[in-house]
């Protein structure tokens, strides 16, 4: 990927950001992950504006979004390094709460409350 469209990528997701939802959060996370170049030039900026939203919609994660959330951070190591120590609170709170649905194969009857 040519580095203005990573740049051109990192100002939108920064941009849209304060307004993502649990799933949008997950899925930009997710994405910077796997994008090699992008992940270990992401701007921090964009992990500070990412971290922001994820810690504000956290408690509003399934446990695909929680699942999403965690393995992209695994694979971002200067997030994880950065990451405010409120967001890994959350973070905890959430994997504990969906950690059920987040083993069974079959959704139906998860007591999550964000499932």
């Amino acid at each position: 990927m040519p580095p203005t469209m990573r740049q051109a990528l990192a100002e939108a997701a920064e941009r849209v950001a304060p307004n993502m939802n649990a799933q949008n959060v997950s899925n930009t996370l997710n994405a910077f992950s796997k994008l090699e170049e992008a992940a270990t030039e992401m701007p921090r900026s964009l992990r500070d504006a990412l971290a922001e939203a994820a810690e504000r919609v956290t408690p509003d994660m399934n446990a695909q979004s929680v699942g999403n959330t965690l393995n992209a951070y695994s694979k971002l190591a200067t997030a994880v390094a950065e990451m405010p120590p409120t967001l890994r609170k959350v973070l905890v709170e959430a994997a504990e709460r969906e950690g059920p649905c987040m083993l069974s194969l079959d959704f139906v009857g998860c007591t999550g409350s964000g499932s």
